[in-house]
């Protein structure tokens, strides 16, 4: 039953309004690895939101991201950002991440590199261990290098705005946004995901779990918690491994299309259930099927 809602949906022609697409917009794989990483970082809020505000940011660009924070110089640089603004993260955020990431790639060659240096292991695609820890000290390596430019307004303690772009992953979190980025670029290239990295592998991917993932993933029985976090990603991912070991995260993509399309929206009615592919295992369409048939609706 995933798999046939894998077939369905797993293709170019429902990326429509992902952030996904805002990477795919750029051909040289520089360019994609920056554009995926913030486009990734700001996937928070409503998705008309998102997008607008990815368009402005790639737009203050000049056609390239990865020149844009390789040849990032405060100052001069900054102004191209003057005004940016998305939620709650203005400017300054994106000035200081700029600046991150211009360090990374001219220390280090690209952002996948200084994953690996950041890390305690082999960076071979064989480690030991979770990604969500390699993930971690990918952050806490990040947060190591120069923000003296910026300490005054990013703050000292650093401001949390600022921090909301780079989350510790340790502890409870579900971290979707970095696990979102890492599906995007570990995962190969199928018209969907960017296979951008090879240090790491699909096989170690965890799901980013946001609200339609957390509730699909009831509906399936893979989880029965209804928090975003990360006993609720493991247990979605552990889920979906038992069908595919080598590639749970495939199935993300295609899950998510069936809540963000409205094809099992929130508030459930089982005529919607009827063209399902995932009606055969869905704990819910029993539930509606109990309560009364057509047009009944439960949360």
């Amino acid at each position: 039953m995933v798999e046939a809602g894998f077939a369905r949906y797993h293709s170019p022609e429902w990326i429509g309004e992902d952030p996904l697409r805002w990477p795919r917009m750029f051909a040289a794989r520089d360019d994609r690895e920056v554009a995926a990483f913030l486009a990734s970082i700001l996937a928070y809020g409503n998705v008309k939101q998102i997008n607008r505000s990815l368009g402005d940011l790639f737009a203050r660009m000049d056609r390239s991201p990865a020149e844009f924070v390789r040849g990032f110089e405060p100052g001069r640089s900054e102004r191209a950002l003057t005004g940016f603004k998305h939620r709650f993260n203005d400017s300054v955020d994106l000035v200081a991440t700029c600046h991150l990431l211009g360090q990374m790639i001219r220390g280090w060659g690209s952002i996948e590199a200084f994953w690996c240096a950041a890390q305690e292991d082999a960076c071979d695609g064989a480690h030991a261990g979770d990604i969500a820890d390699r993930a971690g000290r990918f952050i806490d390596a990040a947060l190591s290098l120069d923000l003296e430019p910026y300490a005054k307004r990013v703050g000292s303690p650093v401001r949390l705005p600022f921090l909301y772009l780079w989350p510790r992953v340790a502890g409870s979190s579900a971290a979707k946004r970095m696990n979102l980025f890492l599906r995007w670029v570990v995962r190969p290239d199928d018209g969907i995901d960017l296979g951008l990295w090879t240090v790491e592998h699909p096989r170690d991917l965890q799901f980013p779990v946001d609200t339609h993932i957390g509730r699909l993933g009831r509906y399936l029985g893979a989880t029965r918690r209804k928090s975003a976090d990360a006993r609720t990603r493991r247990e979605i991912t552990a889920f979906f491994k038992r069908i595919d070991p080598d590639d749970p995260v495939r199935f993300d993509f295609s899950l998510c299309r069936l809540g963000i399309l409205k094809r099992c929206p929130a508030r459930a009615r089982i005529e919607l259930c009827e063209p399902c592919e995932l009606k055969p295992a869905c704990l819910r369409h029993r539930e509606l099927s109990r309560r009364g048939g057509a047009g009944a609706a439960v949360r």
